[in-house]
């Protein structure tokens, strides 16, 4: 049910479908694979939305919407949309040559509320895989998780248990990673979407303007 985000026009794959055989990291028969391709943005197939802007070349900033780079799949329809209380889980592995490169936002994993942007991200912050809590796409609470140089080479495996809620006193998130009990948090996690919630996963970065050796 996952389908290609904001593909169009991009000259990298959004994803691959690697199988046990080929002898990369697979788990089971056969796995995702995301790569993220410097500059390489597309835009949405089904609406105006366009990860690609302005570079201001004088300032070496973005001046304009933009300022993303994604390889990334989401099952957004109205038939994977959901609320309320959910378990989750994903497993990613982590190259060894793979790059943190903060101030820019990597994200792994998106929990994303329809018309009110991100609920959670599962992010790299800084070389620390992190959980960032968020309302309509403002982050409320970052959680450390994982250190990103005890990820590489291996596979790593998130199980959530969480409770989408506007009310301070219902919503949660329950986290473990590798079967370790990582952690939790109470409070509103959900804005009052009336289509509810969708899963993203894959390499999403965004402000790479932030990194200025992303923009030369």
């Amino acid at each position: 049910n996952f389908k290609p985000s904001v593909d169009k026009g991009k000259i990298g794959k959004a994803y691959e479908i690697v199988k046990a055989e080929s002898g990369e990291p697979v788990l089971g028969k056969s796995s995702y694979k995301f790569i993220a391709l410097p500059f390489d943005c597309g835009k949405d197939r089904t609406s105006s939305h366009s990860d690609c802007g302005t570079l201001d070349k004088k300032k070496n900033t973005f001046i304009s919407k933009g300022d993303r780079v994604r390889s990334e799949l989401g099952a957004w329809d109205k038939n994977n949309r959901f609320r309320g209380e959910q378990w989750f889980s994903f497993s990613i592995y982590i190259p060894e040559d793979y790059k943190t490169i903060s101030p820019t936002i990597t994200s792994f994993y998106q929990i994303y509320e329809s018309g009110n942007g991100p609920a959670l991200k599962i992010e790299d912050s800084w070389g620390t895989m992190i959980a960032n809590i968020m309302i309509k796409g403002g982050s409320i609470r970052e959680i450390d998780l994982l250190d990103i140089d005890e990820m590489r080479g291996k596979w790593t495996h998130v199980v959530m248990n969480n409770l989408f809620s506007k009310k301070m006193d219902k919503g949660f998130y329950n986290i473990w990673v590798n079967s370790e009990y990582k952690a939790s948090y109470k409070g509103q996690t959900f804005a009052g979407s009336s289509k509810g919630l969708s899963v993203k996963a894959g390499l999403y970065q965004s402000f790479l303007s932030r990194d200025r050796k992303s923009v030369v």
